[in-house]
């Protein structure tokens, strides 16, 4: 119980600083920044990833990185069903937010904003990331942080 308290907190205050960043700045239409940031979680935590995440990840690099579509929607097929899988069949935790961070890296549809923000920093506190990690990635994609 403790440990969850501490990882909330630590999640509110990262959530707390982008938020004050984002008060400066416009992210309005911008899907790519979350995409993005995920995906730099993605890289802090892939070397512990399964076939299917590298496969995934290398992906989701080629659709932002180098404009190739052609693995996305395999991709993404597959991680909404190991979305789904995840809820019902009682993941190891760890596993269930590098899965989330992997199916946020194909996102085409929500803007960065405060929301995004916590939703990804839960998911990397949860992977395993340190709060240092994940401030890090931050300061390189949010002018302010």
């Amino acid at each position: 119980m403790a440990r969850d308290t501490y990882k909330a907190l630590q999640v509110r205050q990262i959530s707390d600083r982008l938020d004050r960043a984002l008060n400066a700045g416009s992210f309005q239409g911008d899907v790519r920044t979350t995409a993005i940031f995920a995906l730099e979680l993605c890289a802090m935590l892939s070397a512990g990833f399964n076939a299917t995440q590298r496969e995934a990840f290398k992906a989701a690099k080629a659709y932002w990185y180098e404009g190739v579509a052609e693995k996305r929607s395999v991709s993404v097929a597959k991680f909404a069903e190991i979305i789904r899988s995840d809820q019902t069949e009682g993941r190891d935790p760890r596993e269930v937010a590098v899965n989330r961070l992997i199916w946020s890296s194909f996102n085409t549809s929500e803007e960065f904003s405060g929301y995004a923000g916590e939703f990804l920093i839960y998911w990397a506190i949860e992977a395993g990331l340190s709060p240092d990690q994940v401030s890090t990635i931050l300061s390189g994609l949010i002018p302010g942080f």
